[in-house]
């Protein structure tokens, strides 16, 4: 039995039973190339502007988050909703997607409800704009990531980062004297 040998065979383009998808032409010499057809874009998008980021789902089905581009869809009215489990956030928003073009749409926020106390007492800054003076109780914030700012004239400023969430609501407190 002879030993097996191996060597390289030249590979060459398989032949395809598939008809090309761009008839060529032969055009006489001076004439412009044939035309292309048009192609036809089936899906348009949707921009999604929201400060943090958003599972954005349809019919149950996750679709993409917010902040990460723009979110293909068919042409026609959809129904999106947005949620965010940090922030215990939640809303629907309708829009309408023709082909080829990109829809924006911006999220306005629910306010959340924030407390705010300090020992001795402070004035309260929250994203730096002041709010009052402690205590302060049930303050209307809009959902999201906020900086909370104590200040008072003996003790200093002191900064705190919470989490206004939609639902629940938020209790924060200094004792600017430590």
């Amino acid at each position: 039995r002879p030993a097996a040998s191996s060597r390289e065979v030249p590979s060459r383009p398989a032949a395809s039973s598939r008809p090309d998808p761009l008839p060529r032409a032969s055009a006489a010499p001076g004439a412009p190339p044939p035309a292309r057809p048009a192609v036809a874009i089936s899906e348009g998008w949707a921009a999604i502007s929201v400060p943090f980021p958003a599972q954005v789902t349809q019919n149950g089905r996750t679709i993409g988050t917010t902040g990460t581009g723009a979110l293909a869809l068919p042409p026609g009215v959809h129904t999106l909703e947005l949620s965010n489990a940090t922030f215990e956030f939640r809303t629907t928003l309708t829009v309408a997607i023709n082909a080829g073009e990109t829809t924006r749409l911006s999220v306005t926020l629910p306010n959340g409800s924030l407390s705010v106390n300090a020992l001795p007492w402070a004035e309260v800054f929250v994203d730096g704009r002041s709010i009052g003076t402690t205590p302060l109780a049930n303050v209307p914030v809009p959902v999201g990531s906020r900086e909370i700012l104590w200040r008072h004239p003996d003790f200093g400023d002191r900064r705190q980062l919470i989490n206004v969430t939609a639902r629940s609501p938020v209790r924060v407190g200094t004792d600017l004297r430590r």
